[in-house]
């Protein structure tokens, strides 16, 4: 339930075993969102069905269950820099990209270090702190 905004870097992940519960977090507008300091590691950020909040990414909640229906992944360059270019939400969703990842996943040599969050929550989670602290800072919530 962490609010981590408008920093260089949202959170940094230095674990050789992916052991933490990352979960319930509000991590915008950061130039990085993750950064990994350990190679070949895998983290998986999300428990119970809920991950993080990660602000504008790509994907939709359909269900309307408050969950983005696709698996969205912070330090990918896809990704990462989705909402930053014309047409990255449209490269994030298709099928080029769907399928390099499923490869990925098959074939684990083929893949980094990276994180997953199989949940991405669609709203933030505090979101009158996170509008109290883009607020102070002079930006939009």
């Amino acid at each position: 339930r962490n609010t981590l905004v408008d920093s260089e870097v949202g959170i940094r992940s230095s674990t050789l075993l992916p052991t933490n519960t990352v979960v319930a977090n509000d991590v915008v507008g950061n130039d990085r969102a993750v950064e990994m300091s350990t190679s070949g590691a895998r983290d998986i950020w999300a428990s119970g069905g809920q991950g993080n909040y990660w602000g504008e990414i790509p994907g939709l909640d359909r269900d309307g269950d408050g969950v983005i229906d696709r698996s969205y992944r912070p330090d990918d360059a896809v990704d990462r820099h989705a909402a930053d270019s014309a047409g990255g939400a449209a490269l994030a969703r298709s099928p080029a990209v769907t399928t390099l990842r499923q490869f990925q996943q098959a074939v684990p040599g083929l893949r980094g270090s990276s994180v997953v969050d199989p949940a991405p929550l669609a709203e933030p989670v505090r979101n009158e702190t996170l509008n109290r602290v883009r607020n102070s800072r002079g930006r939009q919530p």
